[in-house]
C-alpha cells in the first residue's frame, strides 16, 4: 500500500505560503522532505502538520511571554528624551 506523498506546491498550499518557502523549511531542516531524485521532493502531509501544530505551540508560548510592563518614561516628561525647555542644537 502506497503513501500519499504531497509534491512542494501541494504542501505550500496547505500551509498557506509558497512554495519557496516550503523549499526554504526543507533546507534549514525544519520540514522533513522525501529526495525522489535532484528534482522530484516529495512531502508526508503528516509532518506538514506537524510542523502546523508545532508552530502553534510556539506562538502560544510566546504571547505568554510577552505581556506588556507598565511603560516607564524614557527621559523627559514628554517621552522624548529631552526635558522641557531644554535647548535642541
Amino acid at each position: 500500500m502506497a503513501r500519499e506523498l504531497w509534491t512542494v506546491n501541494q504542501a505550500a498550499e496547505a500551509m498557506g505560503c509558497s512554495g519557496d518557502t516550503v523549499r526554504r523549511l526543507i533546507r534549514s531542516g525544519q520540514l522533513p522532505a522525501i529526495n525522489l531524485s535532484v528534482r522530484l521532493i516529495r512531502i508526508d502531509p503528516a509532518d506538514v502538520q506537524m510542523y502546523i501544530e508545532s508552530r502553534k505551540l510556539k506562538v502560544a508560548a510566546l504571547k505568554q511571554r510577552t505581556r506588556r510592563r507598565p511603560e516607564a518614561p524614557r527621559g523627559g516628561l514628554n517621552n522624548s528624551g529631552y526635558y522641557p525647555g531644554m535647548k535642541v542644537v
